[in-house]
């Protein structure tokens, strides 16, 4: 047997879904923001791919990578992670490799053909056929069509590294693009389309509070897009 409490929960419950989908309804009132953290990635995986090393003591860039997941970059001559627009990123790179012969191989990436000290990486292989692994990681301000190699040279000599897997990622740190509209709210009737652009950061705290006509607002922090009426 239903009891009346029953049915109350039920009335409300179906109240509160009618409510849900007529805020939905109306003219679109609140459209989706969009978080945008851009990122890239080149990567080759089980190859036996050997880099010429024509001298010791001299950068030379890692070619032949396939572009993985891109978003603000382009992939340029398989070799460089080119930036449509100016950020701080977290760069990534790893590899393992052979063929060593008693010699010691140091690793980076380069801005712009300009080695980045915080990324570099060392590795000695003791003899030929050796397969070693190393890695780095830094965080680089980069502007607008700056491009990402890789770069490795030979410490000791002339001798050739053949690189077996290889991967370098960008992640886009310390602000992100947000942007998004709000049309008509319920409780701002003369408010036209409202076009907003807002640089964030990752911290949670409240970085823009926009006060809009009729008590709304719209909050912005690190992680979420807060649209209410006071």
């Amino acid at each position: 047997m239903v009891e009346s409490r029953d049915v109350m929960v039920i009335i409300a419950l179906v109240i509160a879904i009618l409510s849900f989908m007529w805020v939905l309804s109306i003219d679109e009132r609140i459209s989706v923001f969009d978080f945008s953290i851009r990122h890239a990635e080149m990567d080759m995986g089980d190859i036996n791919l050997t880099i010429p090393i024509g001298a010791a003591n001299v950068w030379y860039t890692v070619t032949n990578f396939t572009g993985g997941e891109l978003d603000g970059f382009t992939l340029v001559d398989n070799r460089s992670l080119v930036v449509s627009e100016s950020g701080l990123f977290v760069v990534n790179h790893a590899e393992s490799f052979s063929d060593g012969l008693n010699v010691e191989y140091e690793l980076t990436i380069a801005v712009n053909n300009v080695t980045v000290d915080g990324c570099h990486a060392r590795r000695k292989l003791g003899a030929s056929g050796d397969i070693g692994n190393s890695g780095g990681t830094c965080i680089i301000n980069l502007s607008s069509s700056d491009g990402v190699t890789m770069v490795v040279r030979n410490l000791d000599s002339a001798a050739d590294p053949t690189f077996n897997d290889v991967a370098v990622t960008l992640s886009e740190v310390g602000s992100y693009s947000v942007s998004g509209e709000v049309v008509e709210p319920s409780f701002s009737d003369d408010l036209d389309w409202v076009l907003l652009t807002q640089k964030l950061n990752s911290t949670g705290d409240i970085d823009e509070n926009i006060s809009l006509p009729g008590g709304g607002y719209i909050e912005f922090n690190g992680t979420h897009v807060i649209v209410g009426q006071r």
